[in-house]
């Protein structure tokens, strides 16, 4: 699925159940959504790499497909370097098909690590599934730097960040970050985090406390509502949940102390 195909690929299903093998299905063009930044920040952060090793964390990862994006971008690249993906999602039928995905698309069992759990500030369990901080996850890879981090919890975003040794981890072993936020005040409290922390915010996009009454229109071929849309440098663009893309300042995390501009 490519960015903003999601909701054109639902309403083609929905719509297929009906339809005989052969017959044309009426599509809509795919709307100019928040997967555009995404997919924009998972680039920049394949460009910064030195080329040598990309290491990718997608945490609520579904199916790892902003993983899946970096680690693509970064092989076109360097074909040569070295790739590690870690994946964390708490359903055990996502995380198969987070597997498959990357199998499918190149990456060797020996290049990743797909993760059924929940994240938090600290170990422990939840509905019967393991609940693991930051630092569980840190101590899971071999590598002690990532180069890109991918968070949408699901509410959950600020609990991660701001407990279990997090804000020193963000400092000293993140070079970029991508967080999902789910309500204005998550919004406002992580990227006040990140700043704190010695990011420079480069994409932000306020959280859409509309989004279940929007998506009804982007579900269907229905013109998407103004009121839905967000004023962007890249014109009107339709925003679910807010979005904080950073890249970290402090000049100690990257290769010969220098620290890239995003360049796209």
């Amino acid at each position: 699925v490519q960015p903003s195909r999601y909701f054109p690929c639902v309403h083609h299903k929905k719509l297929s159940w009906d339809k005989q093998p052969g017959e044309i299905i009426d599509g809509f063009m795919p709307v100019i959504d928040d997967e555009y930044p995404q997919l924009l920040a998972a680039l920049n952060a394949a460009l910064a790499s030195d080329g040598k090793r990309f290491v990718v964390f997608e945490l609520g990862a579904w199916y790892g497909p902003w993983a899946m994006r970096a680690a693509a971008a970064f092989k076109q690249l360097h074909s040569d370097g070295d790739l590690l993906l870690l994946g964390v999602d708490p359903d055990i039928l996502r995380v198969r098909q987070m597997k498959a995905h990357w199998e499918h698309n190149g990456v060797r069992s020996d290049q990743y690590r797909a993760i059924q759990a929940f994240v938090g500030s600290e170990t422990s369990r939840r509905q019967g599934v393991e609940v693991l901080s930051l630092s569980d996850l840190f101590r899971a890879s071999d590598y002690p730097v990532v180069d890109y981090l991918d968070i949408d919890v699901q509410s959950s975003e600020l609990d991660l960040l701001s407990g279990g040794g997090a804000r020193e981890i963000l400092r000293q072993r993140v070079r970029r970050v991508q967080v999902g936020t789910h309500s204005s005040s998550l919004h406002l409290q992580v990227r006040r985090l990140l700043e704190e922390e010695g990011f420079k915010i480069d994409q932000d996009y306020p959280y859409n406390p509309q989004t279940s009454w929007c998506d009804r229109f982007v579900r269907s071929s229905t013109q998407t509502k103004q009121e839905c849309l967000f004023s962007s440098s890249f014109g009107p663009m339709y925003v679910r949940d807010g979005l904080l893309s950073a890249v970290n300042s402090n000049q100690e995390v990257w290769p010969a102390g220098s620290m890239p501009q995003s360049v796209i």
